[in-house]
């Protein structure tokens, strides 16, 4: 399980999951208030598309730290090390 690959498909599991139930609930909710008045099941649509919004921030977030995570453990090179390396080399050819 310690295994960086499963854990990051577990992770998405978990997320799809997680947002799967508050469908059902935001589901529920609007059909509790078919009786209301349209102004409030438009609200109730506001407010899942706000937080669907929060929820792909908070997935992207997760997702890009979780590669980050992964090629750091896997060694390789980021953007930044390479900009370092670049700025490097530049440097040494305009001395020599």
């Amino acid at each position: 399980m310690n295994d960086p690959i499963n854990k990051v498909l577990n992770l998405g599991i978990g997320v799809c999951l997680t947002a799967k139930e508050a469908c059902e609930k935001a589901i529920s909710d609007m059909m509790r208030c078919k009786d209301r008045s349209l102004t409030g099941a438009g609200r109730i649509v506001d407010e899942l598309i706000r937080k669907g919004e929060e929820g792909r921030r908070d997935i992207r977030k997760a997702v890009f730290d979780g590669v980050d995570r992964l090629a750091s453990m896997a060694g390789l090179a980021t953007k930044k090390d390479i900009e370092q390396l670049e700025r490097k080399f530049n440097v040494t050819r305009e001395g020599a």
